[in-house]
């Protein structure tokens, strides 16, 4: 499949590669597809939980904060494993 992309998005994606930040140019749109995946994903976990909210359905402060953090060191093992 061919994409093309704005000139700064390709300058800083050969930028990106020339660092050694990627391997290759695949490897950084294969992170930046999993990126928006993890947005889109945050995105719908937000908006059920607003719909939760509305429905009365809420948590205490240290269940969210103790959920947000473990996910958070989800989030920074995966990016370990793929360093």
């Amino acid at each position: 499949m061919n994409t093309e992309l704005s000139s700064q998005h390709e300058r800083y994606l050969e930028q990106a590669v020339a660092n050694g930040t990627y391997p290759d140019r695949a490897a950084a749109i294969d992170e930046a597809i999993a990126l928006l995946m993890q947005r889109d994903q945050l995105r719908g976990d937000v908006q059920a939980g607003f719909e939760q909210a509305n429905r009365g359905k809420l948590l205490d402060s240290e269940s969210v904060f103790a959920r947000l953090l473990e996910r958070a060191r989800q989030i920074e093992d995966r990016a370990r494993e793929k360093a």
